[in-house]
């Protein structure tokens, strides 16, 4: 359960500042599911994307709102100026508050980010990729399925396709609302499960969103599982299972 952050194009500093400290407040103040604790403060991270490869990653396993490491990130990726960002606010259901099960997850020119809860991911064939798992959580042995997909020759769509079909006809899932970049191309999917229990029972869609905010002359988008208050931004909400492909160049 957590926050997701996307940011590509042109920003100006003022503008990167802005959108990362409104992302910042989610994890004090972002919508929650209904009966459980306020905030997103089990870890964060923010890479950077540039040159067809993450470059630099900021990451703690404390809490955003509170943590001045997060503030240093945020100077030095704002004076960057990069092609993309990508955030993460961890709020833990699977694996403990650890450095390993930070996002964004991380493996050469990929990078990715995921919120919702895929269950029995255990079974899930990695194939040399086994032995890069670090942490606990289901959300990093989706990523490294994802990647045994695309790295069988499929283009990076067909690939990131397959493999979401592959998990959902074999395991129940709360959501896997996820960024996924090759370095060269950003896809975003919203896609929560009405039929698993606690979607259901909790009334989690609306907790499993995803906004794509686009700038009024269209210099940078902003891609984020709440809408943020950034002047010049208008917003649209993902249908549910559709996806998004954005290039970085």
């Amino acid at each position: 359960m957590c926050r997701l952050l996307f940011v590509s194009g042109s920003p100006a500093e003022s503008e990167i500042r802005e959108i990362l400290i409104g992302f910042r407040r989610l994890a004090e103040y972002g919508n929650i599911p209904a009966g459980s604790a306020k905030g997103h403060k089990d870890g964060w991270g923010l890479a950077t994307i540039g040159n067809g490869r993450p470059e630099k990653e900021f990451r703690n396993a404390g809490d955003a709102f509170s943590d001045p490491l997060y503030a240093d990130g945020v100077d030095a990726i704002a004076t960057l100026r990069p092609r993309a960002i990508m955030g993460h606010l961890r709020k833990a259901f699977v694996g403990s508050a650890t450095l390993e099960n930070t996002q964004p997850y991380l493996s050469e020119a990929y990078a990715m980010c995921h919120n919702g809860t895929v269950f029995g991911v255990d079974d899930l064939p990695l194939g040399s990729f086994e032995k890069s798992v670090r942490g606990e959580s289901d959300s990093e042995r989706l990523f490294y399925f994802l990647l045994g997909h695309i790295r069988e020759g499929e283009s990076l769509e067909d690939g990131f396709g397959s493999a979401i079909r592959n998990v959902a006809g074999g395991h129940d899932y709360a959501a896997m609302n996820l960024l996924f970049s090759d370095g060269k191309r950003l896809l975003a999917r919203r896609d929560f499960n009405p039929d698993n229990a606690d979607v259901k029972e909790y009334g989690l869609e609306s907790y499993y969103s995803l906004f794509l905010g686009t700038e009024r002359s269209g210099r940078f988008i902003v891609i984020c599982s709440e809408k943020l208050d950034v002047d010049g931004v208008t917003w649209r909400l993902l249908d549910n299972r559709e996806t998004v492909s954005i290039p970085l160049s």
